[in-house]
């Protein structure tokens, strides 16, 4: 036979009396919130008010002195681009050539006249401002050049100069416009010489699309190949130049290489001095970006062309 020990409840013991035949819910006596992860820690840190109020207080200022360098640098590159960079200062042309109907004037003469006079032919690649011509069989057409004026008016009418059979003298001159048939015209002159900028150096303004595309190819392989990519600094050009003035040969030609833009570079030329400190470099990619604002890739590229010693 077994005996069973009999349990009493404590003296203090009161037992709760369920009404309605619900039981209440359990009461909560503690709780552990769960761990939050590392990157919320770090936010919640980062919101802190002795930590946000800095922050805001240090960005106001730098949108600030941004803000005021933004239009400093900007009035200067306005100023430089109010006008055009490249202006012929001086210039020395022929006579506008004459012709008329009857002329001993070969076509290939007058085209070789007109590929002098600055004329590109229909279809070929060249500044949308400079003068075109087309061989239609025996007739040659003349469209002039936009910026063709002679005090302030635009001597030199669209023509199609008709050739006899032989192609030896001229048939018949015609207006393209009015289709009036003319006894005699003139043609834009020959620029024999001129002279650009305050060291009054002679050379030949060109455009983007008077540029052959192996020369871009190759100015941009060599000084800039994100060049049509990036908006104004070259970041991989300049973290590759430190790594290669830093990690290799210092007397080697690689670690003298320079990792600034062709934006950075005609800044440079033509903005700021040859000097090179901190504040000349982050002046100058500042501006950099300032003025991909105001140029398209391929006006900044002939500027640059137009700048640079190619040879």
């Amino acid at each position: 036979m077994f005996f069973m020990a009999i349990r009493h409840p404590p003296d203090d013991y009161h037992p709760r009396i369920i009404r309605g035949g619900r039981i209440p819910p359990p009461r909560v006596v503690h709780y552990d919130e769960p761990r939050r992860g590392f990157f919320a820690r770090i936010l919640r840190f980062l919101l802190k008010p002795y930590i946000v109020l800095p922050a805001f207080c240090l960005a106001a200022l730098c949108v600030g002195v941004l803000s005021y360098y933004w239009i400093i640098f900007s009035a200067r590159i306005d100023n430089l681009l109010k006008g055009e960079v490249y202006t012929r200062s001086a210039g020395i042309y022929a006579a506008p050539k004459q012709i008329r109907a009857g002329q001993p004037l070969s076509q290939d003469d007058l085209v070789a006249y007109l590929k002098r006079a600055g004329y590109v032919a229909r279809g070929e690649q060249g500044e949308s401002t400079r003068g075109r011509y087309g061989v239609d069989g025996s007739a040659v057409e003349i469209d002039p050049s936009e910026d063709a004026m002679v005090d302030n008016a635009r001597p030199f009418d669209p023509l199609r100069i008709q050739f006899t059979a032989s192609g030896k003298s001229i048939a018949a001159i015609t207006d393209k416009n009015g289709g009036a048939r003319l006894d005699k015209a003139q043609l834009e002159p020959e620029l024999i010489s001129s002279v650009t900028g305050h060291e009054r150096a002679k050379r030949r303004v060109v455009g983007f699309n008077d540029l052959p595309p192996d020369l871009v190819k190759a100015i941009t392989t060599t000084e800039d190949r994100s060049f049509f990519e990036h908006h104004g600094v070259n970041v991989r050009g300049i973290i590759r130049a430190l790594l290669r003035r830093y990690n290799g040969d210092p007397n080697s030609p690689l670690a003298r290489q320079g990792g600034s833009s062709i934006t950075q570079q005609l800044v440079k030329n033509l903005l700021l001095s040859p000097e090179y400190s901190l504040k000349r470099k982050i002046s100058e990619a500042y501006m950099s970006i300032i003025l991909e604002t105001r140029l398209s890739k391929e006006e900044i590229f002939a500027l640059y062309c137009n700048q640079v010693y190619l040879g």
